[in-house]
Formats: structure tokens, C-alpha cells, sequence
């Protein structure tokens, strides 16, 4: 499965407006992804799993910002990623895995340390305050192990740090489930 962020279906992803979650299968022609590692592995689905009552993140959390496409098992070398089983603990460290505009494109982990959690969103706060998260939505937060935590969903550098919110991946899971995929 490859999984993303709600809120791209929106300004944040080009859209002139917000898409409800009912309507963003009837958008989706096809969609396609190069792993991070080795961008000569693609894998392209026109499938969406639609998540009920999926949208950006709000006031309550990020825990309905989440966008599911199934892939066939057309691209067995493409690398996945597990879903951790658990939440991850206040002040454990985890790694945003994703490219980072205007830093050193070989470079893909960034290291965080979880401040708050609940089964709706996790907090985190990067260790490097001077990122610039632009185009990182819906990038994986792993543990570890390379277990994906959370998925990245927002955040506000406050000049002194960057607090950041992602959907958890315990929630990543229970909504999928509920989709009956």
C-alpha cells in the first residue's frame, strides 16, 4: 500500500480547493511513486482505498489525514515498510525518511524526539530546527527498527524549534482495517 497525506488533496498539493474524502477516488487516474533508496523502482496504482471521514488535520489531530492507494504485487523489489504495532514513548527518538529541500540529497534520515503522544497524532520536534519541511507530507517517521511510527503531517518552527504533528501509525492501521480493505 502506499499511503500519504489527506491534506495533499487540497491547496497544499496544488489543488485549488479541498476535496472530501468521498470525492477523491474520482479524481485519481493513476498514481505513481519512485522508492526513495533507488528511484529506478516505480510502482503505480489507479486503486484508492477510500478512508470514511478522511481529512487534513485540524484542531483535533492528525489522525484522519491519511490517504491509502493498494498496489499489486507487481513490484516485489520495491522496498516496504512496516507498520509498527505500537505508539511510540514521550522522548523516543525517530527518523523522518524523505528528501529535504535544499540539503544534501544523500542525505534521507532526519532525527526527531517524540514530546506527545495520543491515538490521534504524535508530536516531535526535529533536532535540526532549520528544515524546511516543504514537500514532506505523508513522509515516513520511523523507529529504530524501520518500523514507520508515523506518517508526517504538518508543522511550525517557532524560531527556537520545529514542532511537528503525524498521523500514528496504530491509527494508520485501524482506519485501513475499518475500510474493509
Amino acid at each position: 500500500m502506499l499511503v500519504t497525506a489527506h491534506h495533499l488533496f487540497g491547496p497544499a498539493g496544488g489543488f485549488e480547493q479541498t476535496y472530501p474524502w468521498d470525492e477523491v477516488p474520482g479524481l485519481i487516474r493513476k498514481v505513481s511513486a519512485r522508492s526513495i533508496g533507488a528511484s529506478f523502482l516505480q510502482v503505480e496504482t489507479s486503486d484508492v482505498l477510500p478512508i470514511f471521514g478522511a481529512h487534513a488535520f485540524d484542531e483535533h489531530g492528525a489522525g484522519h489525514d491519511l490517504a491509502v492507494f493498494p498496489l499489486t504485487d507487481d513490484a516485489p523489489e520495491v522496498p516496504v515498510l512496516p507498520l509498527a504495532e505500537r505508539l511510540p514513548r514521550r522522548l523516543e527518538k525517530i527518523w523522518m525518511l524523505a528528501h529535504v529541500l535544499n540539503r544534501n540529497p544523500e542525505k534521507k534520515l532526519y532525527p526527531a524526539c517524540v514530546v506527545a503522544v495520543n491515538e490521534h497524532s504524535i508530536t516531535y520536534v526535529f533536532e535540526d530546527s532549520t528544515l524546511d519541511l516543504t514537500a514532506t507530507s505523508g513522509a515516513p517517521m520511523l523507529n529504530g527498527k524501520g518500523e514507520i511510527m508515523a506518517m508526517n503531517v504538518a508543522g511550525v518552527n517557532t524560531k527556537v524549534k520545529l514542532l511537528v504533528i503525524g498521523t500514528p501509525a496504530t491509527t494508520i492501521r485501524a482506519l485501513i482495517k475499518q475500510s474493509a480493505y
